[in-house]
């Protein structure tokens, strides 16, 4: 969300008049298009268990040592995924 404020800014800036975007309309617009998204796209729940399964099936926990926070790991997997899906629509 920062990013894409930043952008708005930055656009905003460059730009007067009538070729400004109005923040409050691209929000709106990217909490619509991420809940939809959500919605047909991605069953969150079956990601979840997907990630935790292979967490699970890895050498990641040390019952003397400890090991990785389950957490930081599903969120690494996440933000890559996220990184491969961008490639692939963008380039």
């Amino acid at each position: 969300m920062e990013e894409l404020l930043e952008a708005i800014n930055n656009h905003n800036k460059r730009y007067d008049g009538d070729e400004q975007v109005k923040e409050k309309e691209v929000i709106e617009r990217y909490e619509e298009a991420v809940e939809d998204i959500m919605e047909n796209l991605f069953d969150a729940d079956r990601i979840h268990a997907k990630i935790d399964r292979w967490f699970d099936g890895g050498d990641m926990y040390n019952y003397d040592t400890g090991g990785l926070n389950a957490r930081e790991w599903g969120y690494a997997v996440i933000k890559e995924a996220k990184n491969r899906v961008n490639k692939k629509i963008y380039g």
